[in-house]
């Protein structure tokens, strides 16, 4: 169903984390790199000069830190939330091209059948972000938010494959009236999932206003006013100096948020993202009644605040050329640096390469099939940890397994 006040106050939520990020730590949100941090510690797998870092150290305080927060998220959002916890439904998949074959019917119906799409699934994740550097987080939510060439031609072509695989492989699913993306009201009866359903805004109005509150007065004024007194010849130094534990602190508040958002915005929640999917099939077909446009309040309420933010006022800015003596042109610099690091960390590449492109067409092919991408793949997997969820801890141990098998298979090419 159609939530937009519930996914509003989540792509709000998702917009102080990424913009919190980038001021305190100079970086992006970028999932996928970023879950395979600890692997690159343990194993060493991962120079420091390739992940943009200047040291380990550095890689422990932005990474690890905000992985944590992200975790976090996963214990406080069915403590205080409960109602925005996400159901993954798994059992998603057909293949049409085999229905005619009746040995066949049943392909992906049994388990270790099912196991093997949600590990080809990740697998594919995995490998094509590593060679379309980048998901979701970094191309879509930060990358679209700095007007990057690179990350607009990465979303473009993601989100066509996305929308394309998925209208080509759901099945039908005998626990829903109609197919698998049909939706239910809160009486349990079906409709167009373009209907505005927001029931859970007004069951848990107080809650997310609070917290919402709450992440904004800490994101943009508490936060700021702590990093803003360090002093800056001390930034980079020793793990016991204060300006890494602020960064690791920011790092895991930013983490923190940032999973909120996943989950009250319901891009955690894989059958909400493949509705929003189903868009690519409905302008094929002409039928909406599937399209849940929930996530375009992500865009919004997340990525054109972003855009004007960052463009304006955060990222470095050079004033137009002007004349000096001599007739010599002379460029003034309006340079803004994060708090808590020396420069910004950005991939400033606009090179459009066959490898990048078709790393974001498997990646896009592999969120397509599940409606599961780095991000809310993570926090289903910590999910599955606590024992309401845990009946799908080894379907989601699985996805995360292969996804970092993709991403080192990538590497190697």
């Amino acid at each position: 169903m159609f939530t937009p006040l519930e996914s509003g106050i989540g792509a709000l939520l998702l917009q102080v984390a990424t913009t919190s990020y980038l001021i305190q730590c100079g970086k992006i949100i970028g999932i996928s790199s970023i879950l395979t941090a600890v692997w690159d510690i343990a194993f060493r797998t991962s120079k420091p000069k390739v992940r943009n870092d200047s040291n380990a150290t550095d890689l422990l305080t932005h990474e690890l830190s905000l992985i944590l927060g992200l975790a976090t998220s996963c214990y406080f959002i069915p403590w205080y939330l409960p109602d925005f916890s996400p159901r993954v439904q798994l059992d998603v998949i057909r293949l049409p091209m085999l229905e005619q074959y009746t040995t066949l019917d049943h392909l992906f119906t049994e388990e270790h059948d099912l196991f093997k799409v949600i590990a080809f699934s990740s697998f594919l994740i995995g490998f094509g972000t590593k060679l379309g550097s980048g998901c979701t987080s970094g191309h879509m939510l930060s990358g679209l938010s700095r007007l990057s060439y690179r990350s607009i031609v990465a979303t473009a072509v993601f989100c066509t494959t996305a929308m394309t695989v998925s209208f080509n492989t759901l099945k039908k699913n005998p626990s829903f009236p109609g197919d698998v993306l049909t939706c239910l009201n809160e009486y349990g009866v079906a409709t167009e999932c373009w209907r505005v359903d927001s029931h859970k805004f007004f069951d848990n109005q107080s809650k997310l206003l609070t917290l919402l509150a709450a992440v904004i007065v800490i994101g943009y004024f508490v936060m700021p006013g702590m990093s803003g007194s360090v002093d800056k010849s001390a930034i980079g130094n020793s793990l016991g100096s204060s300006p890494i534990l602020l960064r690791m602190i920011a790092a895991e508040f930013s983490g923190f948020v940032f999973g909120c958002g996943l989950f009250i915005s319901g891009m955690a929640e894989n059958l909400k993202v493949l509705r929003f999917l189903s868009l690519g099939g409905a302008l094929f077909t002409g039928d909406f009644s599937s399209f849940d446009p929930s996530l375009l309040m992500i865009i919004l309420f997340c990525i054109v605040p972003n855009v004007y933010l960052w463009n304006f006022y955060i990222l470095p800015q050079t004033n137009k050329p002007v004349h000096a003596k001599g007739s010599k042109k002379v460029e003034q610099s309006n340079e803004i640096l994060p708090l808590l690091h020396e420069e910004f960390l950005l991939v400033k590449s606009t090179q459009i390469t066959p490898k990048f492109l078709i790393g974001n067409m498997l990646f896009g092919a592999g969120w397509g099939l599940l409606g599961i991408c780095p991000g809310p793949g993570f926090l289903n997997w910590v999910l599955t940890f606590q024992e309401d969820f845990s009946g799908n801890t080894a379907a989601m141990t699985l996805w995360y397994l292969s996804f970092v098998v993709g991403r080192y298979t990538a590497g190697l090419c």
